[in-house]
């Protein structure tokens, strides 16, 4: 009998009856949804994957389309902190340098901005994140400075902006059917103990989930490596560093979608050591200081395929899975062989069957050697994909990559 398999059913129907309970205790109406049954959620045991010591680029993705952003004096982008695409519109926030977010078109032509800088009423004095809800077509931008989200149509024009509660320390936020969803920095001075918090339209705590001392083990310290939310046409999901769990929210019902099953997980007194160090040198010592398995990271998926990250060994391995194959490709080290950059820019949202990424020149170099890979005929490109780059420069605006995924997959490179 494996009773560790046993151990594991019972942990993940106890999960689900915490998760789905707490949740519905703070919820004022009757809820119909699906509640998702243990042979719903994705399993997937690390211990037993093979992991390759390198992965290319054209074993997971076929294809790639390069579309270089416009570059004028109205939308000139210093360093992309996010980007979505909805519409056949791609949104670019500038959190640092501009302070902006840029609307383009499909094809890279600049078509506004979204917001201006400033205290007054409706302005932000730095947009630290932005979200589409994507049925109400409104575009949310928080300015964490003032402690608001301001409101604006998909037209962007101004429509409303929210006080937020003076307790909440956001870390990162999305928005989806009126809903706004906060993910909480966790500290020690934090007077909230949840990791997350669920909002009305009118900037009200309706629920909170996830106390930190059990999710993340009792870590207390104001340390993110990881976009916590990841937002498609399949809903919201939300991880966070030290999570074994992806989380799938709808509304207020936050329910188990994917687990990461090993018997090499990092204890709680190991992490709870972390706390003594200071967040300058937090860094080095989450990655280096422990074997076991340190949490998912950078969660996303497409309709056809699931990618996340994880540290185990001392090691950053990135993860590609096919549910409707049961299949997964592991590895410690991606190549871009498609673009030909060594070290690939991470992946910032997902489009249908498209993983997007881009190449800026806030990285020292990296313009310069894309520049050259396109002069040698190093990426394969349409006629019109090298007529739109003949004319880049170094300090043109960043080049938004679509990756393609397979359907399937090859282990071959």
């Amino acid at each position: 009998m494996n009773f560790n398999r046993i151990s594991w059913k019972l942990n993940m129907y106890m999960l689900c009856i915490v998760c789905i309970f707490s949740v519905m205790c703070q919820s004022k109406h009757k809820n119909q949804r699906k509640i998702l049954k243990d042979e719903d959620i994705i399993t997937i045991n690390i211990d037993t994957l093979e992991i390759f010591e390198e992965l290319h680029f054209s074993s997971v993705f076929k294809n790639i389309r390069l579309i270089p952003l416009e570059t004028n004096e109205k939308c000139l982008i210093g360093a992309i902190s996010q980007i979505e695409i909805f519409d056949n519109k791609i949104y670019v926030l500038d959190s640092s340098v501009a302070k902006s977010l840029f609307v383009f078109d499909i094809e890279g032509r600049f078509i506004k901005k979204v917001g201006i800088v400033g205290k007054g009423s409706g302005e932000y004095i730095r947009p630290g994140m932005f979200s589409i809800d994507c049925l109400e077509k409104k575009i949310y931008i928080l300015d964490s400075i003032q402690k608001k989200i301001i409101i604006f149509s998909i037209q962007g024009e101004l429509e409303d902006e929210l006080k937020l509660d003076a307790s909440l320390l956001i870390n990162q936020f999305t928005v989806s059917s009126n809903y706004i969803y906060i993910d909480q920095i966790s500290a020690k001075h934090i007077k909230s103990k949840y990791l997350l918090n669920i909002l009305n339209n009118s900037g009200k705590i309706i629920a909170e989930n996830f106390s930190s001392k059990i999710y993340q083990k009792g870590f207390e310290q104001p340390y993110n490596i990881s976009n916590n939310f990841f937002k498609s046409d399949k809903g919201i999901k939300y991880v966070k560093p030290l999570f074994d769990t992806v989380f799938s929210i709808s509304e207020k019902i936050v329910q188990p979608y994917l687990v990461v099953s090993t018997e090499n997980n990092v204890s709680s007194s190991e992490v709870q050591q972390l706390n003594k160090y200071d967040i300058s040198e937090l860094s080095e010592h989450y990655k280096t200081d422990f074997e076991g398995f340190m949490g998912i990271t950078n969660y996303m998926e497409s309709k056809n395929m699931i990618t996340f990250n994880f540290w185990n060994k001392r090691k950053n391995h990135c993860l590609f899975y096919w549910p409707l194959l049961n299949k997964a490709l592991c590895t410690t080290r991606l190549v871009d062989d498609l673009v030909k950059l060594e070290f690939p820019e991470k992946f910032y949202t997902v489009s249908d069957n498209y993983f997007i990424s881009c190449v800026q020149s806030i990285i020292p170099g990296r313009m310069e050697i894309f520049i050259n890979n396109l002069k040698n005929n190093l990426i394969n490109l349409t006629i019109n994909e090298r007529i739109k780059l003949e004319n880049l420069t170094p300090n043109s605006n960043p080049v938004i990559i679509f990756y393609e995924n397979k359907i399937d997959f090859e282990t071959t490179n």
